[in-house]
């Protein structure tokens, strides 16, 4: 055999081998790492993303509570229109969802008894236990003309000194007896936060920020929307005014407060959790929000809370009013 001719020996492809392994074992290392850090950055953006906008919304509602346009006073809206009706309320009182005086109403920290009582709409099998739950009621802040108001959708006609709710209905003149003058139309806007234990289906194990509102049509009932997967706690504490300056000088639980029309401010607080799991890591951080119990989760989702606090301007004007 001739020195061109020779091949590879046993130790030269053994050799080989091993380095050709080692470089295939980098590579698959450096694709896990490169996969898993995709992964782990696409679950924090979606929560990021369903935190944002759960506070966002809740931050949009809030501020505009009690808003009934030109009206200062909620006690000037006559409630008495023979179209008014619901199939399904969600109230502690029959009418609750015309009632304008309690433009905001919360549930402390309550089990599914709890908060199904506060608000009977919310089904009990869904709820879940030990987070906050409230209302807001106000209508929408732009006014719609009298030739687009929408059949079945309940609006606040006013002319500036006084108003009344009515749901339209396009069989007959409504509302049955229209105010005199110049009058607008605002649409009612009564919504419910609370947090569901599912997202999709019963038992998917994401809990998710939902809402009922009223649902226009021929049997208006409170129907349910869910905007926020992946939203785990909801808090809320309450900035008591006590000497009248518009401004908090103490923040309660809504058990603890008098009146929530002393209520100028609200402290917003949300804990988001991943839609899914990420197993190559342990969340076992504590977490505390509000006056709930101290929550360590020790399981493999990320988190972020975050929090805001919202003024209530439109219920701080008519204390001052008043």
């Amino acid at each position: 055999m001739t020195p061109s001719m020779r091949g590879f020996t046993l130790v030269e492809l053994m050799i080989a081998l091993v380095l050709g392994l080692l470089i295939v074992l980098a590579i698959g290392t450096v694709f896990n790492q490169s996969s898993d850090n995709y992964r782990q950055d696409e679950r924090l953006s979606s929560l990021q993303d369903n935190l944002r906008f759960a506070m966002a919304q809740l931050t949009s509602d809030l501020e505009m509570t009690g808003f009934w346009s030109e009206l200062h006073d909620p006690a000037a809206v006559d409630v008495s229109d023979p179209s008014l009706g619901i199939s399904t309320d969600c109230g502690p009182a029959v009418g609750w969802a015309w009632d304008l005086l309690t433009a905001l109403e919360a549930a402390d920290n309550g089990d599914a008894d709890v908060i199904n009582s506060k608000f009977p709409c919310i089904d009990k099998t869904e709820i879940v236990p030990g987070q906050d739950a409230f209302s807001i009621k106000r209508v929408v802040g732009t006014d719609t003309d009298a030739a687009s108001l929408e059949e079945g959708t309940t609006y606040l006609q006013t002319n500036g000194t006084e108003g009344q709710l009515f749901r339209e209905l396009a069989a007959s003149a409504t509302p049955q007896t229209p105010l005199v003058g110049t009058v607008t139309h605002w649409r009612y806007h009564p919504v419910i936060y609370f947090l569901r234990d599912y997202h999709v289906v019963a038992g998917d194990g994401v809990p998710t920020l939902c809402r009922k509102y009223l649902l226009g049509g021929a049997t208006p009932a409170f129907s349910t929307e869910c905007i926020a997967p992946g939203i785990e706690q909801m808090q809320l504490e309450f900035g008591v005014d006590r000497d009248g300056n518009g401004r908090p000088e103490r923040y309660l639980d809504a058990n603890a407060v008098a009146s929530l029309v002393d209520v100028v401010t609200v402290r917003v607080t949300l804990l988001g959790r991943s839609e899914q799991a990420h197993v190559s890591y342990a969340n076992d951080k504590t977490y505390r929000l509000g006056n709930a119990p101290d929550f360590t989760p020790s399981d493999n989702f990320y988190r972020r809370s975050a929090t805001t606090v919202v003024q209530l301007r439109n219920t701080a004007r008519l204390r001052l009013v008043n």
